[in-house]
């Protein structure tokens, strides 16, 4: 019966495997929240794509790491993501396959232990209920096929929370080189190990010792350096050690609202990022509509949400260990400390497999104390399965419906359009969705530093023939266009771009 959530993790990853060419999304990291909550998965995806391209062609192509501005997105993240995707390339080439595949090893391995957590947590069908739950939900589907970094920092999360829980002796005699090791995050996101410091800090408290949570920290550091140190030497043979901490603090500065990015304060959210994770983690089960509205002033939420807080601090103190009470108090210290910062979705979606570990942890413990509630508590969790897993299947069916293979097609089309070899000026956008592009050399930067007409007057100066310009960039100045003869326009569906996306490939006539 336990065998049942494992043989899904399977299928899915078969599923995963054949549909990887193609390209899908869901309405989850599609929609418009208005709040700061968006995330479109897709261009997160293309986000390390600029350092693996220039790794795979560097030997066949004349291309360099500089082709993106402002700066390579190794610096800014880790080296490691953009390797793992270097590696697909390698063996499968410049296609979705190559970009993917290392990602749907590590997610794989994580659903695994998020079943094992969640099985091992309760007894019975109560965990492969929960259990499959989790695994049969598009969203999570989505998420794990995309290569993104956060499913990364999931695969740490889970495994740590899978040692301590179940292997608490092995954690407790070697917790230095566990913090040590698991400093080894920041190779693939510079703010990623002050979530795993947080988690193991956490863990700490059933040790009840103080030297236990020094000797947490001290190897977390240690590690933390250890590992920087490795990163910054293999930056340093590509030149750009330089831009790495004057990147992260002008990140820091921007994402706190302390410093306009172009143009615009990034406010961040304050304590109310209290009730948005509550929503998008109940939109994540299907629930579409945002069950609290946010507002600038929530006084008496904060109120409510206190007193919730404590209710459930209460009930994982009364019925489970204090294991699992370290672990929801991870959950609401690592909500609240993004309280300081312009908050993005991608930030939770890490900790969703811990809360629902959580979740299954409580229904244990009180089917232990009133063991006349199992069977109420079976039928009310047999009854929202059946809700959710059919509004999941019914949705995988409704988005597997609107797949396609645009991106690859459209890359294929420029590469016949015009002379081998060219230069191609981009806005990024162009860049993410016709990426496939062997034969060509991009030139492109972030949203965030140059739009269209910044591309257009880049090309120019550079005496570049051919620059891509979309409509997801800010308004072309009308003087700009007398001199852009447009070649092709390339539509994008929300299967490829999460938005609608119009590439139009100009010629310039000067």
């Amino acid at each position: 019966m336990n065998l049942i959530p494992f043989a899904f993790i399977l299928l899915i990853f078969i599923f995963q495997i054949a549909t990887i060419r193609s390209e899908l999304t869901s309405d989850y990291f599609v929609r418009n929240r208005n709040t700061g909550e968006d995330w479109f998965i897709h261009h997160d995806e293309k986000i390390a794509l600029s350092d693996a391209r220039y790794l795979y062609l560097k030997r066949v192509s004349d291309i360099d790491i500089w082709d993106f501005l402002p700066q390579p997105i190794s610096v800014a993240f880790g080296i490691i993501h953009p390797l793992m995707m270097f590696v697909g390339f390698k063996l499968f080439g410049l296609n979705n396959l190559g970009l993917r595949i290392s990602n749907l090893i590590v997610t794989t391995f994580s659903n695994v232990l998020i079943v094992l957590c969640v099985i091992e947590s309760s007894s019975g069908l109560v965990g492969i209920i929960l259990s499959l739950i989790f695994i049969l939900n598009w969203n999570h589907f989505i998420l794990t096929r995309h290569s993104v970094t956060e499913n990364i920092l999931t695969l740490y999360l889970v495994l740590l929370v899978y040692i301590f829980l179940f292997n608490f002796e092995f954690f407790n005699s070697h917790i230095f080189w566990i913090a040590f090791f698991s400093s080894s995050i920041i190779l693939f996101k510079i703010n990623f190990p002050f979530y795993i410091l947080l988690l193991i800090l956490c863990f700490t408290i059933p040790m009840s010792k103080l030297s236990t949570t020094a000797i947490a920290f001290t190897g977390c550091f240690v590690g933390f350096i250890f590992f920087e140190i490795i990163q910054m030497t293999v930056l340093n043979k590509y030149g750009l050690t330089r831009w790495r901490y004057s990147n992260f603090f002008t990140a820091v500065k921007v994402h706190s609202g302390r410093q306009k990015s172009m143009g615009v304060i990034l406010k961040p959210l304050g304590m109310r990022v209290i009730f948005s994770v509550f929503n998008l983690f109940i939109e994540w089960m299907g629930i579409k509509r945002p069950l609290i509205k946010i507002r600038h002033s929530m006084t008496t939420q904060y109120f409510i949400a206190g007193l919730i807080i404590s209710f459930l601090l209460f009930l994982f103190a009364q019925f489970t260990n204090v294991k699992y009470l370290s672990i929801f108090i991870f959950i609401i210290v690592y909500v609240m400390s993004m309280a300081p910062f312009h908050f993005y979705l991608k930030r939770i979606v890490s900790i969703f497999p811990i809360i629902f570990i959580s979740i299954s942890a409580l229904a244990e413990g009180v089917i232990s104390h009133y063991p006349f509630l199992e069977i109420y508590v079976l039928i009310f969790i047999f009854v929202l399965a059946a809700f959710i897993i059919y509004h999941q299947i019914t949705k995988a069916i409704k988005m597997f419906a609107l797949r396609t293979k645009n991106i690859e097609n459209f890359s294929k089309d420029i590469e016949t359009t015009i002379s081998d070899s060219s230069r191609i000026y981009s806005h990024c956008y162009g860049f993410r969705f016709l990426w496939m592009v062997q034969k060509h050399r991009f030139m492109f930067a972030d949203d965030n530093t140059m739009n269209n007409q910044e591309i257009i007057d880049w090309a120019i100066k550079e005496q570049a023939r051919y620059v891509i310009i979309t409509t997801g960039g800010l308004k072309i100045k009308e003087h700009t266009l007398p001199i852009l003869i447009p070649i092709k326009m390339y539509t994008t569906t929300p299967s490829d771009s999460d938005i609608p996306e119009g590439l139009v490939l100009c010629e310039i006539n000067l």
